[in-house]
């Protein structure tokens, strides 16, 4: 059963001879419980499909459905730093109406789901980065989310802390059975977490390719295996990128 279909889905910024045509024609279905990564350069629109699906833009034509509840990440953890880690993931529930006791219960299940026990008081200047991020994913999780919605997440993280929170997301994604599209620059990233990569050609993007991963689970990020299905996506970035500089 598909979770989001997205078809003909086109979106242009501006008007008249200053618009910029960002997607054209873009067909992707995911399915329930799946993990898509969505690779492409810079500009080609892997952003603005996120921000589609997630109803914070619209596009200029074509159709979105959507079935179940959105929960998003960015490349920023988007913490609010003046409330503490408890607070920010309590946040979600409280602007849904969940009783206080509840939620504080519920937060801190979640403190320690994403490895964070000891440091609920702590607010977001006082974590690493690796850290916010923990504390954002508790925030997602804590809104009862079924698709989530992932930006670049890790992009601003050192390779190992990287490599930890990869282990561990693929754990909880697929212990909770969520629907994940999650867009890369890093296609060993794409490599390692996805069931299926979705190639966008540069500017305007369309779907170029579409790679099945069938690696076993467990996966680590350095072995050949990951590596050869790395170099396969590279390759088809590779030749997008030379017939963009052709046209």
């Amino acid at each position: 059963m598909s979770t989001i279909e997205l078809t003909d889905l086109t979106k242009r910024f501006g008007t008249g001879d200053a618009a910029v045509l960002a997607l054209d024609g873009v067909d992707v279905t995911v399915q329930h419980g799946e993990f898509v990564c969505v690779v492409g350069a810079s500009g080609c629109g892997k952003s603005t499909i996120l921000n589609i699906i997630a109803g914070l833009d619209e596009p200029t034509s074509g159709t979105v459905r959507i079935d179940g509840r959105i929960a998003m990440m960015f490349q920023e953890s988007a913490l609010l730093p003046w409330l503490t880690v408890q607070s920010n993931i309590e946040l979600p529930m409280r602007l849904d109406g969940v009783p206080r006791r509840e939620r504080r219960d519920r937060a801190r299940d979640l403190v320690a789901t994403v490895g964070l026990t000891g440091f609920e008081s702590k607010r977001p200047h006082q974590l690493s980065g690796g850290m916010r991020q923990r504390a954002a994913l508790a925030r997602a999780f804590a809104q009862d989310a079924e698709i989530l919605l992932m930006d670049e997440p890790f992009g601003a993280l050192d390779a190992m802390t990287r490599d930890v929170l990869h282990e561990e997301l693929a754990e909880l994604v697929r212990s909770r059975h969520l629907t994940v599209v999650f867009v890369t620059h890093n296609v060993r990233e794409a490599a390692r977490l996805s069931d299926r990569i979705v190639v966008m050609s540069s500017r305007p993007g369309r779907v170029a390719a579409t790679i099945d991963n069938d690696l076993p689970h467990p996966r680590r990020i350095d072995t050949p295996e990951v590596g050869a299905l790395a170099a396969t996506i590279s390759n088809r970035l590779g030749r997008e990128v030379v017939a963009h500089a052709h046209r």
